[in-house]
């Protein structure tokens, strides 16, 4: 699943992904997969200068954008048929 997030990003924004590790703030991911076997996708679309987490803390109408439009694509793509072999993991 990574592998087709990955690809809807750089889609949507024009350039390749990074991949982090999220911890302590998303506590809940650890939460789905132990306990209801689900796993978790998270997508970042703030940037280190809009302070996220700060008193002056702001987010781009752009990315809310990029958001929504990855989201999409993402749910279509794995909606369609060859994402069944992604899933599967082949």
């Amino acid at each position: 699943m990574l592998s087709l997030a990955a690809d809807v990003l750089e889609e949507v924004t024009g350039k390749p992904p990074v991949r982090v590790r999220m911890g302590g703030t998303e506590p809940c991911a650890e939460l789905f997969q132990r306990e209801l076997g689900i796993p978790t996708l998270f997508y970042s679309f703030s940037t280190s200068d809009e302070q996220y987490h700060a008193p002056n803390e702001f987010f781009r109408l752009e990315r809310f954008d990029q958001g929504l439009m990855a989201w999409a694509l993402l749910l279509a793509r794995l909606a369609e048929p060859s994402a069944d072999r992604i899933m599967a993991g082949r």
